[in-house]
């Protein structure tokens, strides 16, 4: 979607004082998805690299207190969350 909107906006703009302004939005935008991604190349859903690897013992004690699989405490990279990401790049 990021690079559909930046072709168009380039075809139709082109010249134009405005488009400067969007294209570096565009970037500094892109910039920041990128910039989420976590080291095994895919997206967390609110922190980048907090993954179950890192919290062994903070998993084990949350497992007693029954609130492991909270997802804001571990937040491994989500498929679902990689092909919206990838989907809105184009």
């Amino acid at each position: 979607m990021l690079l559909a909107l930046y072709g168009m906006m380039n075809k139709k703009m082109k010249g134009n004082y405005s488009f400067g302004t969007y294209a570096q939005q565009i970037n500094r935008t892109y910039t920041w998805i990128k910039s989420n991604q976590n080291n095994d190349g895919g997206f967390p859903a609110f922190d980048k690299d907090k993954n179950d690897d890192q919290y062994k013992l903070i998993k084990f004690i949350f497992k007693i207190t029954k609130i492991d699989k909270s997802a804001e405490i571990f937040d491994p990279s989500c498929a679902d969350i990689v092909g919206h990401i990838l989907e809105g790049m184009g």
